[in-house]
């Protein structure tokens, strides 16, 4: 086995809700933003299969990522998408990884210890991971000190399948209990995390929009993805902390709100303004001018909707109805922000 840049990428690939390109393109840009791999479907997938080595661009030979940033950027831009029940797993594969990769001790031992602040072995047997600076190692590593072709060989081997039973393989060839406790968020990042899921999931505007006019799709499908986002972060969380509680009870207020709209709101109906003429030998000639005309360009008009447009189940038709969903939202609406207010005063 070798620690290369795919080997490394296809370990988070495995366990994460990102696609291939979604996630090659957060690690480029951590380490080099005018990459132009960033993007690049056909690159991005000849580097995770180990085809081709990363080639930095000049930008990034001038200006290094430095691993404070590389660890800022996987907080902000990676660990909110990596699935919360394969942390540890995460770690064990990248582990098990490095204690099958016989180069590191050969040609990479300086650089290794120099990237991960410990040599191999002392890596291998910490009980204590700090997910961020662990992976951003790793990916320095990767990136400025191993060739990516080197892991074509073994860049298969690393499956599902394979993930999901490391911890026993870890186990039996390493002989401990290889990990006693993960820190995937620093406490102080923890809130960070939650304002770039606001941010990144248009949460303020979906807030400020008022559905009592209308509602875009795109609105519903990004705050469920944020309330996915939020619930991975949460499972990190001491559960008796003071911010674990109100970052739970926004997500509750939220998921109450996108329950509330998803019952009373609609698809967006409309009218299809269509003329189609009449074959001149249907047009009955014994009838007033008038009705032939009429029928000459008679309107049909089908029943379409907008499927990414939602509008309220009633309006004008149903006053009191309407009311009542009127104070609903601007409720829903107000908790949600005094929420947040809250959470963004726990560490003031």
């Amino acid at each position: 086995m070798r620690l290369c840049f795919g080997t490394f990428g296809t370990v988070l690939k495995c366990c994460s809700a990102l696609t291939e390109k979604e996630l090659v393109g957060k690690l480029v840009r951590i380490v080099d933003p005018l990459s132009r791999y960033i993007d690049n479907g056909p690159a991005i997938h000849r580097l995770m299969n180990c085809d081709i080595d990363f080639v930095v661009s000049s930008y990034y030979e001038q200006d290094k990522a430095t691993k404070a940033n590389v660890i800022k950027g996987f907080e902000n831009e990676v660990l909110p998408y990596l699935h919360a029940d394969k942390l540890e797993r995460i770690v064990l594969a990248l582990c098990d990884i490095i204690h099958k990769d016989k180069a590191i001790d050969i040609n990479h031992k300086t650089p290794f210890r120099n990237f991960f602040s410990v040599d191999k072995q002392a890596l291998l047997k910490q009980y204590e991971y700090i997910l961020s600076d662990f992976l951003a190692s790793a990916l320095l590593f990767t990136v400025r000190e191993v060739k990516n072709k080197v892991g074509k060989s073994c860049v298969k081997i690393i499956t599902q399948d394979y993930i999901d039973k490391v911890n026993e393989r870890y186990q039996d060839e390493v002989g401990k209990n290889p990990i006693a406790r993960i820190i995937v968020f620093p406490s102080s990042q923890i809130l960070n995390v939650f304002k770039q899921a606001i941010r990144e999931c248009h949460i303020d505007e979906f807030i400020e929009n008022d559905p009592t006019v209308s509602l875009k799709e795109s609105f519903l499908e990004e705050s469920e993805r944020f309330v996915k986002i939020l619930t991975n972060v949460v499972t990190q969380l001491d559960g008796k902390s003071e911010l674990h509680q109100k970052i739970c009870n926004f997500t509750q207020i939220l998921n109450e709100y996108l329950s509330y709209l998803g019952l009373n709101m609609r698809p967006l109906q409309g009218v299809k303004d269509t003329s189609i003429p009449i074959n001149e030998d249907d047009i009955d000639i014994t009838l007033p001018v008038n009705k032939i005309l009429s029928d000459v360009i008679r309107p049909i008009q089908p029943t379409y909707y907008v499927k990414d447009i939602f509008v309220p189940l009633h309006r004008d038709e149903n006053v009191k109805w309407a009311m009542a969903f009127h104070n609903s939202t601007i409720e829903y609406r107000r908790k949600i922000i005094c929420s947040y207010q809250e959470i963004c005063g726990v560490n003031n």
